[in-house]
């Protein structure tokens, strides 16, 4: 499950943006304590540098952190769901724990109807964050193996190409080589290029009377750039 974009910016642009609101949540929740705005920073930072730098296990922590907030979230709704229909009594003694004031019982209705649209609001945005970021991890982790795949074949250009000749001649025709086509089915082949010349002719009518190079005993003679 992943997407392209982040509503109507690419992922990483969206990605910043979602780190930014992790670090605003961590400031808003100073007044509880500091473990979780410690964690949210944290959290957040880790964001920030791992998309700025390409580094896809620094979007790891996020989305543990996000996994565990869905599931409290999604709990939660669950748990007012169930209650609502049992015991509505203790749904309402749940929220007064969490509303703090004194109020009459139509404010409170209110601001309980609010509470819960906040949370299916936050519950759906924190999923659709968590798919977002898991998303350019991906995108991340692919670009790190292309890049990888794209230094090792600039460090060992000639990794195991065949070397094949079509219509192999008496003197053959140099432009006739052709590296490109790998697997070859050709009448001449080397596994390994470049390598010491050892190659095997079946049935070659060698004219013992022509200079094929400097390498005589093998009549053929390869120019290797």
């Amino acid at each position: 499950m992943s997407v392209k974009t982040c509503c109507c910016v690419d992922l990483r642009t969206g990605g910043l943006i979602i780190a930014g609101f992790e670090i605003f949540c961590g400031l808003i929740s100073l007044k509880t304590g500091l473990l979780v705005p410690l964690i949210k920073f944290v959290v957040g930072g880790c964001l920030i540098y791992g998309i700025l730098k390409n580094v896809s296990g620094c979007l790891v922590p996020y989305l543990i952190e996000q996994l565990i907030s869905v599931a409290g979230a999604l709990g939660t709704l669950i748990y007012i769901a169930f209650k609502g229909f049992t015991k509505p009594e203790d749904v309402d003694a749940f929220f007064k724990e969490l509303l703090v004031g004194e109020m009459d019982e139509n404010d409170f209705a209110i601001l309980k109807t609010i509470a819960i649209i906040l949370v299916i609001i936050l519950t759906i945005e924190s999923i659709y964050s968590w798919i977002v970021i898991f998303s350019l991890y991906q995108e991340i982790t692919a670009f790190g193996h292309k890049v990888q795949d794209s230094v090792f074949l600039d460090n060992y250009p000639h990794h195991h190409p065949n070397l094949t000749i079509d219509n192999y001649q008496t003197n053959p025709n140099l432009s006739n080589i052709n590296l490109g086509n790998y697997p070859p089915s050709s009448h001449l082949t080397m596994s390994h290029y470049p390598a010491n010349l050892n190659v095997g002719i079946n049935s070659y009518p060698l004219n013992s009377n022509q200079n094929h190079g400097t390498n005589a005993s093998d009549g053929l003679a390869f120019n290797y750039q």
